[in-house]
């Protein structure tokens, strides 16, 4: 069965929720009868999905959705996936690495930079591959619309406007009382499946 490749951060994962089954990831998989392949990580940023992208073997008939994450983290790529390190503002008081990252390197006009360096490179890959797919996000960026920060980035690829957590948080809390619930996560998966069935059409 073709394959529905999803990449992005716990929101993708579908972490706090008691069942996979319940996340957007696998309705919208099951809306489209696709086999889901789930590359959501906690902690990704965009870094680290475009590393995630990087090293995926992608077959010719995959359908790829990409939630890209919260801008200002960090991932450090060493020797191996075991030893790179998810680098994320909430956790900066608790490591080495995340404490001298925000106190001494962090800056946000160098973070938006770097987002856009990574969501290009990995848009290039994407279209390289010859896969359907579709940009999403999760949260505002920077002064624009996911349609109009594409554009700027001179990509020309099918993007959703619906922001998962921006746009949904008002939605019940899972289990951990940090991620959107089942309620959130159907309503993003029936969206995007129409956005998918309609890619002209605007749904917000």
């Amino acid at each position: 069965m073709a394959r529905l490749v999803t990449f992005g951060c716990s929101h993708t994962q579908g972490t706090g929720l008691k069942s996979s089954d319940h996340s957007w990831t696998k309705i919208l998989a099951d809306f489209l009868n696709r086999d889901l392949v789930n590359m959501g990580y906690p902690g990704n940023g965009m870094k680290a999905i475009a590393y995630s992208i990087d090293n995926f073997k992608f077959q010719d008939d995959d359908f790829v959705v990409v939630l890209w994450s919260h801008s200002h983290r960090h991932y450090l790529i060493k020797n191996n996936d075991k030893e790179n390190i998810r680098i994320v503002p909430q956790v900066a008081h608790l490591g080495e690495y995340a404490g001298r990252w925000y106190k001494y390197y962090f800056h946000k006009q160098d973070s938006k930079f770097v987002d856009k360096v990574h969501i290009k490179y990995a848009d290039t890959i994407l279209k390289a591959s010859s896969v359907e797919y579709i940009h999403c996000f999760c949260c505002e960026m920077p002064d624009s619309t996911p349609e109009i920060y594409l554009k700027e980035l001179d990509i020309q690829a099918n993007v959703f406007n619906l922001l998962f957590y921006d746009h949904l948080r008002h939605m019940p809390k899972s289990e951990d009382g940090v991620h959107l619930g089942v309620e959130a996560n159907k309503y993003f998966a029936e969206a995007l499946f129409k956005k998918i069935q309609n890619p002209v059409g605007i749904i917000i």
